[in-house]
């Protein structure tokens, strides 16, 4: 298995008392961003480059992003379906995502959201037509429906790491390309046009151990 890379974060002081944000940039490359207010979540990840001392970041496209590596089913089981779904470095995330079943007959998706996290598994009824990866549809805009048929078992590996997942409401968020200067501080500060306005990302102190762009 892949050593699971270090991540350095920098987060942004709130604005309009609610509004946040935070980017984590990992040593391999990838970064991770994500801003809200008050209960709403918005995400991106993809690749930076330095170049001297403005950091510059592409995020992925979210409709071709390859989010699932494997989908492994078994017909051995009991009288419910069950869903497990790890991320790239074997991490149970199912309580952090929205699984959802479509019934036979009926056209309607039901809410069977997921939320205890002291589970690691999800079950659902044995007449489940398809079980729904939904809060990963919502924010990817793509396909992840599987139909059961004589499977009582599903297990999903995912392309990515469990941080990754912030929340079960997040969305895809529409910035594209940005930039951001390194500060004598170690602080990083965006620049337009992509951000509507400036902003500091302060260094996270705690997170000496990860390797940040130099």
């Amino acid at each position: 298995m892949a050593q699971k890379p270090r991540a350095l974060r920098y987060y942004s002081s709130p604005r309009f008392g609610l509004c946040t944000g935070t980017i984590d940039i990992y040593n391999d490359n990838s970064y991770a961003y994500e801003s809200g207010c008050e209960e709403t979540s918005h995400i991106s990840f993809g690749k930076w480059r330095l170049s001297n001392d403005t950091v510059y970041f592409t995020p992925f496209n979210n409709k071709t992003f390859k989010l699932i590596d494997t989908v492994i089913t078994s017909d051995k089981g009991d009288d419910s379906v069950s869903v497990v779904v790890f991320d790239k470095y074997n991490v149970n995330v199912t309580h952090k995502i929205d699984l959802q079943n479509l019934l036979l007959g009926d056209p309607r998706l039901l809410d069977d959201r997921f939320s205890d996290t002291s589970y690691v598994t999800q079950q659902f009824p044995q007449d489940a037509d398809s079980i729904v990866l939904f809060s990963l549809e919502r924010i990817f805009e793509q396909n992840f429906r599987y139909v059961v048929g004589n499977n009582k078992k599903f297990i999903v590996k995912l392309n990515i790491p469990s941080e990754w997942l912030m929340h079960p409401t997040s969305d895809w968020n529409i910035i594209s390309d940005f930039g951001a200067i390194k500060r004598a501080d170690g602080n990083l500060e965006t620049f337009t046009p992509n951000f509507w306005e400036k902003q500091v990302f302060v260094r996270e102190k705690k997170s000496v151990a990860a390797e940040s762009p130099e």
